[in-house]
């Protein structure tokens, strides 16, 4: 059985995606509780933070009924993470679970937490990390495919708001966040 302090041993070090899915694997075997990983992803180590969040993601795709008893923590706690990996890799996983709940096969706690409880908390989230000097692109992908959930009569300041963050990112030299914006930028237009 792997002990909690094993565990934070292990996502200390440098880990492969192999050795990531094996882990995941090893911790479902073990029935490890799930909530000592997503606690110790808001570590103060970037390095731990993004290996269990990873961990998280291959629970995920493992069958994404594992996160039902951290996502209220998860969607509650999103404009809390630290660190751009780990909001990227949760970026992604709360993604999926939309598209989970749009494609009718979420599961009953995926359907709770996102009746819209938790909608501030994720949208903070979202722009705290999009709001970043130096954003980098795999964060600016998740957090702006995340933000397309909540973009509808309700909220329809976050269209502004995202089209502003795109026309920020639209300023720098790099050729791949160039590309991204051109790209993005029509697929917000015909929202």
């Amino acid at each position: 059985m792997t002990t909690r302090v094993e565990f934070m041993s292990m996502v200390y070090l440098s880990m492969n995606k192999k050795e990531i899915k094996e882990l995941a694997d090893k911790l479902v075997e073990e029935n490890f509780p799930i909530e000592n990983v997503f606690e110790i992803s808001f570590s103060p180590d970037p390095q731990s933070s993004f290996h269990c969040s990873l961990v998280l993601e291959a629970l995920f795709i493992k069958d994404p009924a594992l996160l039902d008893p951290i996502l209220d923590d998860l969607f509650g706690k999103y404009n809390q993470v630290k660190h751009y990996t780990t909001a990227r890799t949760f970026g992604k996983i709360l993604t999926n679970i939309y598209r989970l709940k749009q494609q009718k096969h979420a599961t009953p706690k995926m359907l709770e937490v996102t009746d819209g409880k938790y909608d501030d908390a994720v949208i903070e989230g979202c722009f705290k990390q999009l709001n970043v000097k130096e954003i980098k692109i795999s964060v600016a992908i998740w957090q702006l495919q995340l933000l397309v959930n909540f973009m509808n009569k309700k909220n329809a300041w976050i269209k502004e708001e995202v089209t502003a963050v795109i026309g920020r990112m639209s300023q720098t030299d790099a050729p791949s966040i160039a590309a991204f914006v051109k790209k993005y930028s029509s697929k917000i237009a015909k929202l």
